[in-house]
Formats: C-alpha cells, structure tokens, sequence
C-alpha cells in the first residue's frame, strides 16, 4: 500500500484475523457445492437455485452464518464481529483518543438480528465504550446531522464508526484521528476497496502509522474473494504504473 506520498500515514497493508469456521458453517457451504453439482447435472432448475444465489448465500454466511440461516445459532467466539470487537477493544487500549471505523456493507441496520447492533452491543458491554461513542453512519438522516457525525468522530469524540461503502466508503473526510479501518466482509470490486482503503490513508490524518485489519472466515468464500480482489487491483497498478510511467 503506497502512502509514502503527500505525508500519508504510514501502513504495513492488511492484517488478517481469521476467524475459525464451525461444524454447522462447513455443513452449510457443502450443502451449497452441492446445490451447484446438481444444478450442472440438471437436478435442480435454474429459477430454483443458480450460481448468482449459491455466490450470495456463501458470501452471507462468510460473515455471518445467520444472515444465511436466521436459525443457526453459532457458538461463542466462531463470529467475525466477536473477533472485530476484541480487535476493536484491543486498540482502543493503545490508542484511546484516537477513533475506529468498521466497514460492512451487509447486515446493516433493520429490525430484528442485524450486525451493526450486534457488535454495538458486545463493545458497549465491556465497559470501555459509552453508546454515544459507537455510532452508525445511518444514523445521520440530513446533511446537517451527517456533518456533525463526522466532526465528532475527526475529534474522535466518536471512538468507532460503523459504516457501508456506499455511505462512508466514498466522499467523505474521516481521517483526522483514524488509526484503525476493520473490513468484515470483501468488497465486489477493487475500485471499492481503493475508496475504503482512501478514507484512513488520506492526507490530514495526524497519526504516524494506521493499521487495516480484514476478518476472513475458515473454509469460507472470503479467502478466494480477497484473492480475486487482489489479483484485479495489482493488474490496474501494473497497467498504471505501465501507461504513466511510474
């Protein structure tokens, strides 16, 4: 990761926390593969089931299994937003006036189980975090109200920040004391992943060195997607460097 220009910050590129996969997470993605074989064979109709769903559905359940299966009850410490909460308290003991922002772009505020709420409340919970001081991007319904979200959290009186792309991933200057970006899920293409990444390794960040941390689940789709990610972005920065002579 380039930021040895403008007085970027520095970053040593990602940190990956792999989260173990549990026996029910393992079962869910065969049954997928499954689905796939019998879906080239013919077996199962393609308005019934196609490799669009079998994508979407695999990608659920790599962040969380009960986005996929609102039955499943995944045991204690097998969950991507346990390990970001730990990771989260983890910094925030190394760097309590600076603040955090969590990517994820599924499972966003609603109803019922959502993971926004859900690791809300398991920081809240240690003690170290009021509830004013954890905040969702969605919250901020008027321009006004957006505006003022981001100045308490470039004062850092908001320490984390939970956000989508499209809402903070672009267009926004959040980088005066981010020194962490935690990434739950993979982004569909490199350009997204270029703007998450813009928003801490951004000119006006005060801190020295930021970190990136991305949480990838075991025996999962995350692996081969940040993968396939990687792959796209290294291509368009050889090209790059290749057209402007860099």
């Amino acid at each position: 990761i380039r930021s040895g220009e403008l007085s970027l910050p520095r970053c040593q590129g990602f940190t990956d926390v792999v989260v173990p996969a549990t026996d029910e997470e393992i079962a869910y993605y065969e049954d997928l593969a499954s689905k796939l074989d019998d879906l080239s064979q013919g077996l199962i109709k393609r308005k019934e089931f196609n490799q669009l769903t079998a994508v979407v559905l695999a990608r659920l359940a790599a962040l969380d299994i009960r986005l996929a299966d609102s039955d499943s009850n995944p045991p204690k410490g097998t969950t991507k937003i346990e390990a970001c909460a730990e990771k989260i308290r983890d910094m925030y003991k190394k760097y309590p006036d600076k603040s955090q922002v969590v990517f994820c772009d599924t499972g966003v505020p609603k109803e019922g189980f959502n993971l926004y709420d859900s690791l809300k409340t398991l920081l809240v919970e240690t003690g170290l975090f009021h509830e004013s001081e954890v905040r969702f991007i969605h919250e901020a319904k008027t321009p006004a109200s957006r505006r003022k979200m981001m100045e308490d959290f470039n004062q850092a009186r908001i320490k984390v920040l939970i956000g989508s792309t499209q809402k903070v991933g672009v267009g926004v200057n959040i980088q005066r004391n981010l020194i962490v970006a935690h990434f739950l899920d993979v982004p569909w293409t490199p350009a997204k992943l270029q703007q998450k990444i813009g928003r801490i390794i951004r000119a006006g960040n005060t801190c020295e060195e930021v970190h990136l941390f991305r949480y990838i689940k075991q025996r999962s789709f995350d692996a081969f997607s940040w993968e396939t990610i990687e792959s796209k972005l290294n291509f368009i920065n050889q090209y790059n460097s290749y057209q402007f002579g860099e």
